[in-house]
């Protein structure tokens, strides 16, 4: 039967094989023992060298009564490393190593120790004068690889191209009429190189599979199969019909089934080797393709395939480093810093563009609309607490999702956005008035604005008593419910002048009051 042991291809001269002798020294104190070894023989092997190699050490042994013996050899095989490639193997190593491990010690009396070299044969043989006693031992190194390639599968096979490199892969069907490489008519293959002339339960079944048929049927070749000659793509867009499949019908024994585990993909028709699939909705879809084998269960392997737009429905906000952020406003103009990175979106790496917006009802400044491309970090500059609401979206080359909303509760301020004292209030360009307010607001302009105020028209040579030329100004006025719907919009609005909101009910309301390209937001309670 096969060995259990999983055996892996060591490297071209790599070192498979490491056995070592020691004599283990005991010396018996008063008040303790003291316990010491000494390698008295060491042997090592190595697998060949590389195609094309000169002399490279393929064995190496040493005693401590000798010099260290080293073979060497070149590789001139054109078809590689015979250690290296598929193909049964004959554990060398193993036996060897039993057949130590089932002999006699190095040695088991002190009497042996005269027999290593004068000055420490003459110190050793002096150990016993001490109450010395000696043992000895043999240690193997861990990993000892059994050579790989005892028959070659190419040998074995009586490949009808053999003048190649013998480690290339023999994943597929040899067999195979439209690519015939082996005489014979089947055979069974594993995908680690096992023993030679071993058998496990599947190659039994085969086997005997094979003797149940008339003469001259034959069970189709087991043989691993290599997934990655199957073709699927990553991500496809709703409407698409793309086929997936095997590369040719040498790469498997038998014609693949395919199933569908989720509700957005759909196959179309199946021909031989490959099978058209369409997309149908947004989301992961899995498909599972299965194998069958002559023998055993059958060979299988999924494959996933991101389906339409970007999937923000598991995103999520985290709380970044305000300290090490990239702020696109300088923080010392407001309360604090919040710095938020949007996570969670599915297939990020697939995302080409993110768009984030504002919600009316949020008041802070922020630098989400200034961010560009794939760019998911976002910083909010509040100068009172409030929840803070956006809404974010991202594009792949399959359109862009669907918006989705977030709440950052801003509580790092000294004040709240809603509470109010005065009876108006008064911004870097405006005083509204009255707050709280029940049936008008008015707004005007202060008397030295931040923003710059542009006009169509002033009144020439008209001024008041104190020489003042008069402009007029207009702004536009947006006004929004705690739910983001609009319930007012102006949209030139003399400053100086006063707007009915009798009207609406009382609540809690976010105006917006915008001109040339700016704007500033403000909560406004009405009574």
């Amino acid at each position: 039967m096969e060995d259990e042991r999983a055996y892996h291809f060591g490297n071209d001269s790599q070192r498979v094989f490491n056995a070592t002798a020691h004599a283990r020294v005991k010396i018996d104190l008063p008040i303790e023992n003291i316990v010491f070894r000494v390698q008295v023989a060491s042997l090592d092997s190595h697998f060949m060298p590389s195609s094309g190699s000169s002399d490279k050490k393929i064995a190496r042994f040493s005693n401590i009564r000798s010099s260290e013996k080293v073979t060497k050899a070149p590789n001139f095989n054109n078809r590689g490393n015979m250690d290296n490639v598929s193909g049964g193997y004959f554990d060398v190593q193993g036996q060897i190593q039993s057949s130590v491990e089932g002999g006699p010690p190095p040695f088991n009396t002190v009497n042996h120790i005269p027999l290593l070299p004068s000055a420490q044969g003459f110190l050793y043989s002096q150990l016993h004068l001490f109450g010395a006693n000696a043992s000895g031992e043999y240690r193997f190194s861990d990993g000892n690889n059994p050579i790989n390639s005892f028959i070659p599968t190419f040998s074995a096979m009586a490949h009808l191209n053999p003048d190649q490199d013998w480690s290339n892969p023999l994943s597929f069907n040899l067999t195979c009429e439209s690519n015939t490489l082996t005489p014979f008519d089947s055979y069974y293959g594993e995908s680690l190189n096992t023993e030679h002339v071993s058998f496990n339960q599947k190659s039994i079944d085969w086997l005997l599979g094979n003797f149940a048929l008339d003469v001259g049927d034959v069970l189709e070749p087991v043989f691993p199969i290599d997934t990655a000659s199957f073709s699927s793509p990553d991500t496809m867009c709703v409407g698409d019909i793309v086929t997936i499949g095997f590369e040719d019908e040498c790469k498997v024994a038998s014609a693949p089934t395919y199933i569908v585990h989720s509700d957005n993909l759909r196959i179309v028709s199946q021909n031989g080797y490959s099978a058209q699939v369409e997309a149908l909705s947004n989301g992961v879809g899995y498909i599972q393709v299965n194998i069958s084998n002559s023998v055993g269960p059958s060979q299988g392997f999924g494959r996933q395939i991101h389906v339409g737009t970007p999937n923000l429905d598991n995103a999520f906000v985290t709380e970044i480093d305000s300290s090490t952020f990239l702020s696109l406003y300088p923080p010392n103009n407001f309360c604090d810093l919040v710095a938020l990175r949007i996570d969670g979106i599915e297939r990020f790496d697939l995302v080409d563009e993110i768009e984030m917006q504002k919600l009316p009802t949020s008041i802070a400044y922020w630098d989400g609309d200034q961010r560009t491309g794939r760019d998911n970090t976002v910083g909010i500059y509040p100068n009172c607490n409030e929840l803070f609401r956006f809404q974010v979206r991202a594009r792949n080359a399959c359109g862009w999702s669907e918006w989705v909303e977030f709440v950052k509760d801003i509580d790092g301020c000294g004040n709240d956005c809603s509470s109010t004292s005065s009876s108006n209030i008064v911004s870097n360009n405006f005083i509204i008035s009255p707050v709280p307010a029940s049936t008008i607001i008015a707004i005007d302009m202060i008397q030295d604005p931040q923003w710059t105020f542009y006009t169509k028209a002033c009144s020439d040579g008209i001024a008041d008593v104190g020489g003042t030329t008069h402009c007029t100004y207009f702004v536009s006025i947006q006004l929004y419910d705690f739910s983001g719907n609009q319930v007012l919009n102006i949209s030139h609005h003399e400053l100086g002048t006063s707007f009915d909101i009798s009207h609406l009910t009382t609540g809690t309301y976010v105006m917006h009051v915008s001109h040339g390209g700016q704007t500033e937001i403000h909560q406004i309670p009405i009574n």
